[in-house]
């Protein structure tokens, strides 16, 4: 296992070195374990349930990073040698064997309407050439960026998303849902009836009203809820990585996407080190840490919008 993951393990260890972060205890526990034969190759398979825990030391301090994944392990066996080929996120087994596990990768929960890359990036924080957030920080005593100009509970929201990461998945990638409830629960924020495929709503049906639809578009997919926030609420960008605050929504573009796949819940910054609640990797975890994981991927992080949300009717 260590062999497939060193490539990760190691560059995520470097990038994190120049910020005074570092990886400092790691575990990991397989539950609801399958074995089987693969359909395709006939070779050994495992699927299970991966419980991993990371300590993280931020500027001396530690801090935990927990996330939960249904893992596919596939093996290959020459004579008396049996070696560890490929681990991946398997999505068939997130849904059998764990109602929180998910892949780590996220993709739009519903299709968006098409729309093409924004003309500009105005608005995203800005990345170092290290793929890192800048920003400048605030004089001492000056506050920026202040709570008072919000409808939006953004202390409910980080709260309620730092606390309920353990709430059911409803989808096979949940972020957005996760987000849509801390925003609805926690921030007070209110429904919007209407089609739901306009930008302009935002609603989750109850069980009992859930044909055709569960909930509109800007509910349960990432770049539905970024239009929605960025120009029916509408919300303010924050493109400071200092002024970011708890409650505030950040929004994820990777490698080769024209739009916005990911979401989380900011539920703290310390100094410009900010930290998340999100469904899909690690449940809780800091910004830092989510750009180093994907740094040595095919599909490493491009873009991060923050977005504070106003309007809450």
């Amino acid at each position: 296992m260590l062999g497939t993951q060193e490539a990760t393990l190691v560059g995520a260890r470097e990038a994190l070195a120049p910020r005074n972060q570092s990886y400092v205890g790691a575990t990991s526990a397989l539950t609801e374990v399958v074995a089987g034969t693969d359909a395709a190759t006939g070779q050994p398979v495992l699927k299970a349930t991966v419980s991993e825990t990371m300590t993280i030391r931020i500027d001396g301090a530690d801090q935990v990073s927990e996330n939960q994944n249904a893992k596919r392990f596939l093996f290959s066996v020459s004579g008396d040698t049996v070696k560890l080929q490929s681990e991946s996120d398997d999505s068939q087994a997130g849904q059998t064997l764990s109602a929180t596990a998910a892949a780590a990768t996220q993709v739009m929960a519903t299709p968006a309407d098409a729309v093409g890359p924004p003309a500009d990036e105005t608005g995203a924080l800005t990345l170092g050439t290290d793929g890192f957030p800048t920003g400048e920080a605030p004089a001492e005593g000056v506050r920026t960026a202040s709570y008072a100009a919000s409808y939006i509970n953004g202390l409910g929201t980080g709260s309620w998303a730092y606390n309920n990461t353990g709430v059911k998945w409803e989808y096979k990638y949940d972020c957005t849902n996760f987000v849509s409830k801390a925003l609805y629960y926690g921030g007070g924020m209110k429904m919007r009836s209407g089609w739901y495929k306009r930008d302009d709503v935002w609603f989750k049906n109850p069980w009992w009203n859930s044909w055709p639809v569960k909930a509109s578009y800007t509910w349960s997919a990432a770049e539905n809820l970024r239009r929605h926030l960025a120009w029916n609420r509408p919300g303010y960008f924050i493109t400071n990585v200092y002024n970011v605050r708890k409650g505030d929504i950040l929004f994820f573009k990777y490698k080769g996407d024209s739009v916005y796949e990911h979401a989380a819940v900011v539920t703290a910054n310390y100094s410009g080190r900010i930290h998340m609640a999100q469904h899909g990797g690690p449940a809780h975890t800091t910004l830092d840490d989510a750009i180093a994981r994907n740094k040595r991927t095919s599909e490493p992080i491009t873009s991060i919008v923050v977005i504070r949300p106003t309007g809450a009717r």
